[in-house]
């Protein structure tokens, strides 16, 4: 029952899926802790790599360890069958992996696990049943070998990537209680919820049988494909990939989703109803019984399509991810409702990755569309006779105000409040919406976009655009990807060139007639006739130039030239006025060129000349003056009226100022001013005699006289006397520092710089010393490091890496330290120029350590894990056949530069 206490609200197909890895084909890897899928219907799936291993069959050729085996498990066993197999989208029956002795390409396949199956190359690579219990009961998969080949036609240069076309899980048919494979979405969804291993199991009491089987009768309805369609198909279906790594309720809205099914509680079970035409209940609603108004919304912008993009997984073209649209483009609804919506797109995607068809997406992309443009919604309370109605019911709701007389409503929503009132949610029906689609056939899907590969097509377009660097892009349209060209100018050939894009760039071009021949090639050698594009360069002619527009602070002009070339333009240059020239103008380049922040009614100077790709012509100077400025013509057609009160109190103000300044004013401002002046001059002769910084003035004078008597007062504080006494008291302080700076005296400041400097060269002195004893360590280091490879390199015993017995003098020698002489002997000579060389060294070698520390705790933790898996004599048969396996890897190029390592590891010993 914890699925149903889940369900407050009944699920709804409408719900957007939620995206799941399992969705759409991925790579097949190796792993442990995949969730394993289940398959439905027919789909394409990728799978989990359990065993890999190779063996050495005796086959007469030279490659060893040729056969590769691989055992992969698709999905939840109980399957229909395995179609196929694909290696690199490309059937394993194929003629192209026929082999010798054995098939380069061989599968052999398991619905429900691989019980005792053995087989002496799958057990020479260490996959046994019978002593290793290796059976993976339970599961669907396949044993896939691959032989490797080192012939120039071999089928593979490494694993390819492998998939799976799957018939999936056989399921219960509900009418005959037949376990058959089955698109039926209703049995699906019933053997989901009720498979004790990967469902929910629910049992004969948690869900009603009788609408999972009325779901099934409707899903079977059979309907032509399209209008005029002389076959038919059912209305839903159901082929799907399940993650049983998402959450119970995800799936089973994933699966509901394929069939419009909602799934509401009725009577306290689990029941499933599909969206459609059904008819209305008996009983009625009406405003007598509901308990609050009305609170309804109609479809918006945000709720309303005028385009629903399904997506969805396309059988007929290779299971890959499609969209099916609607209105079908170009057709009239789609113009219609464009035009009903203001021509504003309204798009909106809706993901059904359970559907495999393309007419039955179309119909989902349909019914969506028309849901939203009949989009009338509404919540009300209503009395406890609503119990009589179960989510999904049809019912006829009648109220005077809004016009409504029986107008159908589906329930979505019934919540029992504690007073014994239901709060219901419904939407607007309509019947005509889940009609079947009656569109136009599917337009044919051709095999390929390529025409017959001995008929290789022309290239078509061609074109010459000039770039802003003076280089020619030459451009045409082709489906093939690789072209050969041909340059001449002058009827002389150029140069040729080879490219894989449908377009090429020419260096700059001299004044000529070019020539630019394209021809197409086909991946199989075959090539088109040459397409030819033919143009003329030439020298640039002076430009003309006219005068556009001319205003009291800008100028605008254009300019033209006879016989335009390619990419021919203009560059402009703005000079000044003949007082004021601009020195180091800046150039513009472009048809036409404004210039504004100019002054009124004033001579400007500009030079314009032509530019192409074969140079430059020369400048030509233009004149152009602006117009005087008359504010006049913007302002005087606005009356004062139509101007805010502060503007016209302020206009009013100036007004009266400007009035003051005509002489025939009353108290004009021009005589008062003469007024003033002349009073103020009179005023100045009275007053200079008494200015102060008047030399003839009187205070002037005075203030001379009483400067010479303080100066010979001796009760003045600045007397003579007093300021002879302070020059000698400075003096004194002179002396006594120049003592301070006497390099003779022992506190003097050169004596103490020199003790500092002392100092200084003792600390550098002992840096020098660590700089040393780290080189030693680093010599050390690294001689144990290069000894160890050499040996390791040649095969040598490591036990006496550090020394080696003389064979004539019978005396050891200390490899190692030998080698620290002559490597670091130029080191230890210039240590000074080398400190930063030695710091790094030392960083680097503790890294290292730090790095084995780690992988040393690794391990530990590692070793925990598996004694808490298996015995120890299971570990170590275990990691001997690890082991083992590692030396035949290498004929499968493993390591080496065709599978990205670099460099080369690759080592046969």
């Amino acid at each position: 029952m914890f699925l149903l206490k889940q369900l407050k609200r009944v699920l709804s197909w409408l719900t957007p899926e939620v995206d799941s890895t399992s969705q759409g084909t991925q790579a097949t890897k190796p792993s442990s802790d995949d969730h394993i899928k289940i398959v439905y219907g027919t789909r394409k799936v990728s799978g989990t790599v359990v065993f890999m291993n190779v063996s050495n069959p005796d086959d007469g050729d030279d490659v060893e360890n040729d056969l590769l085996h691989l055992i992969i498990v698709w999905c939840e066993g109980g399957i229909d069958g395995v179609e196929d197999i694909l290696l690199n989208d490309i059937s394993i029956t194929d003629s192209k992996f026929a082999g010798k002795k054995y098939r380069a390409a061989y599968a052999y396949h398991f619905k429900n696990g691989m019980g005792n199956y053995s087989d002496p190359e799958l057990k020479a690579a260490g996959w046994d049943a019978a002593s290793k219990a290796h059976r993976l009961d339970g599961l669907a998969c396949s044993y896939v070998r691959l032989e490797w080949s080192i012939a120039e036609d071999a089928p593979f240069t490494g694993v390819p990537d492998i998939t799976a076309i799957i018939r999936g899980k056989k399921v219960k048919n509900l009418h005959t209680n037949a376990v058959e494979y089955s698109e039926n979405p209703a049995y699906i969804l019933h053997d989901y919820l009720t498979h004790p291993i990967y469902g929910k199991p629910l049992s004969a009491s948690d869900y009603s049988l009788q609408h999972f089987k009325d779901a099934a009768l409707i899903a079977n309805t059979l309907v032509p494909a399209y209008q005029g369609a002389t076959t038919t198909q059912p209305l839903f279906t159901c082929n799907v990939i399940v993650d049983t790594g998402d959450s119970i309720l995800t799936n089973v809205e994933l699966l509901a989703k394929s069939m419009r099914g909602l799934l509401p509680i009725i009577n306290g079970e689990l029941s499933l109803i599909i969206e459609q035409d059904d008819p209305v209940t008996p009983e009625v609603l009406n405003e007598t019984h509901f308990k609050s108004s009305l609170k309804y919304t109609e479809g918006g912008k945000s709720k309303r399509y005028n385009r629903v993009i399904v997506e969805y997984i396309d059988k007929a073209l290779n299971y890959s991810a499609q969209d099916a649209y609607w209105p079908e483009k170009g057709s009239d609804l789609e113009q219609q409702w464009l035009a009903q919506d203001n021509n504003v797109l309204l798009e909106y995607r809706f993901k059904v990755s359970s559907c495999t068809n393309y007419y039955e997406a179309r119909q989902m992309a349909r019914v969506i569309a028309m849901l939203s443009r009949e989009a009338l919604n509404f919540n009300v309370t209503a009395a406890p006779i609503a119990m009589q109605f179960t989510v999904g019911d049809v019912v006829p709701i009648s109220h005077k105000k809004l016009g409504w007389i029986n107008k159908p409503f589906r329930l979505l929503k019934s919540e029992m409040q504690d007073n014994g009132d239901y709060k219901l949610n419904f939407r607007e029906h309509q019947p005509y919406i889940y009609n079947w689609l009656s569109g136009v056939v599917r337009p044919p899907i051709p095999d390929t976009s390529l025409p017959p590969p001995r008929n290789v097509l022309l290239p078509t377009e061609l074109a010459a655009i000039a770039i802003d660097d003076g280089h020619i892009k030459i451009s045409w349209v082709s489906p093939y990807n690789y072209f050969d060209i041909r340059i001449y100018k002058n009827d002389i050939f150029l140069t040729r060139a080879v490219t894989a894009a449908p377009e090429y760039i020419v260096d700059k071009l001299d004044a000529g007639s070019y020539e630019i021949d394209v021809r197409a090639r086909s991946n199989l050698g075959y090539h088109s006739e040459y397409a030819t594009l033919a143009f003329d360069i030439s020298t640039p002619a002076s430009p003309t130039v006219l005068i556009d527009s001319a205003t009291y602070n800008t100028i605008a002009m254009s300019a033209t030239v006879l016989g335009a070339s390619l990419g021919t333009t203009f560059e402009w240059q703005f000079l000044g006025t003949e007082n004021q020239p601009v020195n180091e103008p800046n150039t513009h380049t472009g048809y036409s060129y404004t210039y504004t922040g100019l002054q009124p009614n004033t001579q400007y100077t500009f030079r314009v000349r032509t530019k192409n790709t074969a140079g430059l012509s020369p400048w030509v100077d233009v004149l152009a003056t602006t117009t005087q400025s008359d504010l006049l013509e913007f302002i005087d057609s606005i009356p004062l009226t139509k101007l805010s009160a502060e503007a016209q109190n302020l206009i009013a103000d100036i007004n009266a100022q400007v009035d003051r300044l005509r002489p025939e004013t009353e108290n004009n401002l021009p005589s008062l001013i003469a007024k003033n002046i002349d009073a103020l001059t009179g005023l100045a002769e009275k007053v200079q005699v008494l200015d102060a910084e008047n030399p003839n003035s009187i205070p002037f004078q005075i203030d001379q006289l009483v400067n010479i008597v303080d100066v010979i007062n001796a009760e003045n504080p600045n007397n003579l006397q007093q300021q002879l006494a302070e020059s000698n008291s400075k003096i004194n302080d002179l002396a006594r520092v120049t003592e301070v700076l006497d390099e003779t005296k022992q506190n003097s400041l050169p004596a103490l710089i020199k003790i500092n400097n002392i100092a200084i060269e003792q600390q550098r002195l002992a840096q020098q010393n660590m700089g040393l004893s780290l080189l030693n360590v680093t010599s050390a280091y690294t001689n144990w490091r290069n000894e160890y490879e050499r040996r390791a390199f040649n095969n040598e015993r490591l036990i006496d890496a550090a020394v080696y017995v003389d064979q004539a003098t019978g005396t050891i020698v200390n490899r190692a330290f030998a080698y620290a002489d002559e490597s670091f002997n130029s080191a230890t000579l210039m240590i000074e120029g080398v400190n930063s060389k030695i710091t790094l060294a030392s960083q680097q070698i503790a890294q290292s350590q730090n790095r084995i520390s780690q992988a040393e705790a690794q391990l530990i933790v590692q070793a925990a894990q598996i004694n808490q898996k298996a015995t120890f004599s299971e570990v170590e048969s275990q990691i001997a056949g690890a082991l083992a396996a590692l030396q035949p890897a290498y004929s499968w190029q493993f390591n080496t530069s065709s599978e990205g390592f670099d460099p080369d590891s690759h080592n046969a010993l």
